[in-house]
């Protein structure tokens, strides 16, 4: 970590962690949603912006402007960032520390996540926000902490969430069906049920060995999962029915369009799950491979297209798990039928 990075000047409950890139249109949104909480307690509201180059950090500025305290603004330039650390107008319980980074360090995971650990090291929880996503409950924090708090065998809580699709394909309607009951990590990878902007977690889980061992796996590609399945090997996932935040789906996002190259990568990361967290999660990650590849396969079929020998050239990357895992399950007839037939 580099020595002049700002250090807290106080401990925090939560450190509500934002990273943004290129989402001006959204951001006020979750901006609102994190100076909206009604606590009890101090949080810290870590906005980094990978150097945006849609007006997003001249969008940031503008909001703070208007609704913090800037006459008690800190501001610190350091080699990657201009930092402005500030409290809220009306909130005395929210401070915002916000890093507007000179460039984009997205390929730079280390580097980035240096601005985080300071801030970490002084908080109790952590919750998570992309810029596009944002809270609609004023108690969602104060409500996770008092249950964290009074159940420590609990690593991380989640809870539903609104599903809005922002080109209106669709109608608003839950992320996900999430009852009030603990959640084992087979269930979070298999349904794919946890909103990203729902999760609070103990920050002792970034320090477990499982997480720092599979952060530096280089065939995963989603964090958000890692970090999850992480929680679930350092103790019980409490999952809540309430709904509490809107994922937004928008053009920008990760998940709006599917590659082919897209695809191959996400088969390899969910072949990776169970070499990192066990062989409960074997069956599962074979499947999710086959199930990806085979797609990629019919998506490029017949029409030319020049990735797909990128699909073949997949099955270089882990040629031992290939053969080993994937041979007797090719010849189950569903995966015969769609590889030949398209069915």
């Amino acid at each position: 970590m580099t020595s002049n990075y700002p250090n807290p000047e106080q401990d925090y409950t939560v450190l509500v962690r934002c990273f943004t890139f290129n989402q001006s249109k959204y951001i006020e949104d979750a901006l609102n949603g994190f100076v909206m909480q009604q606590t009890t307690f101090p949080f810290v509201c870590l906005v980094v912006d990978d150097a945006s180059t849609d007006g997003e950090q001249e969008v940031i500025k503008t909001w703070m402007e208007r609704e913090c305290d800037m006459a008690d603004a800190k501001y610190v330039d350091i080699p990657t960032a201009n930092v402005v650390i500030v409290p809220h107008k009306t909130n005395c319980n929210c401070t915002m520390a916000v890093y507007l980074l000179k460039e984009n360090l997205y390929r730079q995971r280390e580097k980035k996540m240096d601005h985080v650990t300071p801030w970490r090291e002084h908080c109790r929880y952590e919750a998570l926000c992309e810029g596009d996503d944002y809270w609609t409950e004023p108690l969602k924090l104060q409500k996770q902490v008092y249950f964290m708090n009074s159940h420590s065998e609990y690593s991380m809580c989640f809870h539903n969430a609104v599903l809005h699709w922002e080109d209106g394909r669709e109608e608003d309607h839950s992320f996900s069906n999430v009852k009030d009951r603990n959640y084992s990590g087979v269930e979070i990878f298999e349904k794919w049920i946890v909103p990203t902007a729902s999760v609070l977690l103990r920050k002792e889980v970034y320090s477990s060995a499982i997480y720092r061992k599979a952060v530096k796996n280089p065939y995963f590609r989603y964090g958000d999962i890692i970090l999850f399945l992480s929680c679930a090997k350092c103790g019980k996932v409490r999952g809540m029915s309430n709904c509490m935040s809107v994922y937004r789906k928008q053009e920008g996002g990760v998940t709006y369009n599917v590659t082919t190259k897209y695809s191959i990568a996400h088969a390899f990361h969910s072949l990776n799950i169970y070499k990192e967290f066990g062989n409960e999660y074997k069956n599962l990650s074979v499947d999710f491979f086959m199930k990806t590849i085979l797609n990629s396969y019919l998506m490029t079929r017949g029409d030319g297209n020049p990735q797909h020998k990128l699909l073949w050239s997949a099955f270089k990357v882990q040629p031992i798990i290939t053969i080993k895992f994937v041979w007797k399950r090719f010849f189950r007839k569903d995966y015969i039928k769609k590889f030949f037939l398209g069915g």
